[in-house]
């Protein structure tokens, strides 16, 4: 990867994601981000899909992303 290379994140959706095992427990559900991560000016296209809570914290999607692509 060169030095020039940037990643950009992308919001695409988001959805209710049952809460519990069962279905007495998934009675609650919590909202997921989906996101696009995606590293451009390099060959082949790098990008990845992933789904955090709605509400996350900066320091945790940083960490998030990092785990994603692999750093």
């Amino acid at each position: 990867m060169g030095a020039n290379a940037r990643c950009s994140l992308s919001f695409y959706g988001r959805r209710k994601v049952p809460v519990g095992r069962n279905a007495v427990e998934s009675m609650s559900a919590i909202t997921v981000a989906r996101l696009k991560i995606t590293l451009g000016d390099v060959g082949p296209a790098i990008m990845r899909r992933v789904e955090v809570p709605f509400d996350i914290r900066l320091d945790r999607l940083h960490s998030i992303v990092q785990a994603a692509m692999g750093w």
